[in-house]
């Protein structure tokens, strides 16, 4: 036999002697409810039972693994000391880059240890990506407040170039 919604949010009601809201229990049915036909039969009700439990045993784990990492905190001196506007990862080293609003672009190896401060600008960093090139060379690109952007390679560590902003819009009334 099988159960449709209605039948299914009754059945449990009274198992859960009403401490189950009415919407809780059509929830739980749409999540049952596998191959979304409007009834749920007893394969796919024990089927989501064994599901859920292995789901929550895997998450369980996975957190308790992650919070068992530890990640070195480093020392003031090298923390920004203002918000972090972007994180970016360097698919070929592993290293992190963070781009913050205290107008530094900090290195940081692929074990979060810190490395090297590549941009210690007095502006704040809006934002940062990577510019794709037909070469191997990897490119890194800032923009900050102060309407400049400058473009890194990553390589050599040094600013390839840096574009100034304008201060007024050609044809703009002010």
């Amino acid at each position: 036999g099988s159960l449709d919604e209605d039948q299914f949010v009754q059945a449990f009601t009274q198992v859960s002697q009403g401490r189950i809201s009415h919407e809780t229990l059509r929830e739980f049915f749409i999540r049952i409810d596998a191959n979304a036909n409007g009834f749920v039969d007893w394969d796919e009700f024990s089927t989501y039972l064994l599901l859920e439990g292995q789901q929550e045993k895997i998450e369980h784990k996975t957190m308790e693994e992650f919070t068992r990492q530890r990640f070195p905190h480093p020392p003031r001196d090298v923390r920004h000391t203002d918000a972090i506007t972007r994180i970016l990862v360097n698919k070929d080293t592993g290293k992190y880059y963070t781009a913050s609003s205290d107008g530094t672009l900090k290195v940081w190896s692929s074990k979060c240890a810190y490395e090297k401060t590549l941009h210690n600008g007095t502006c704040w960093i809006t934002d940062a990506c990577w510019l794709p090139t037909r070469t191997k060379q990897q490119r890194l690109m800032l923009s900050s407040m102060d309407r400049k952007i400058y473009l890194y390679d990553i390589r050599t560590e040094n600013i390839v170039r840096y574009f100034c902003g304008q201060t007024k819009l050609d044809g703009m009334v002010t």
